[in-house]
């Protein structure tokens, strides 16, 4: 993947992430309010950017395979194909 896919994945990660902690910020400090889906995108967005500084973003977990670019334009956290 080239790297200017890359930084625009990354940056779409990072706008993604900041709008779970905007609806946060609106609860006040209850976390517990945070919803399940919420919780589970920031685990899966902290995970495709760790996967981004190594060399395994974009590969498949399941079958090794290079997940399609257009696939992760919809979905830049995905880790399956």
């Amino acid at each position: 993947m080239m790297e200017l896919d890359l930084e625009r994945l990354r940056k779409k990660l990072i706008r993604s992430r900041q709008k779970v902690f905007q609806r946060y910020q609106s609860l006040g400090e209850d976390w517990q309010a945070l919803s399940e889906r919420d919780k589970r995108e920031l685990e899966d967005i902290k995970l495709a950017l760790a996967k981004m500084a190594g060399t395994i973003y974009g590969i498949c977990e399941s079958c090794r395979k290079p997940i399609s670019q257009n696939r992760l334009e919809i979905f830049p956290a995905l880790f399956t194909a």
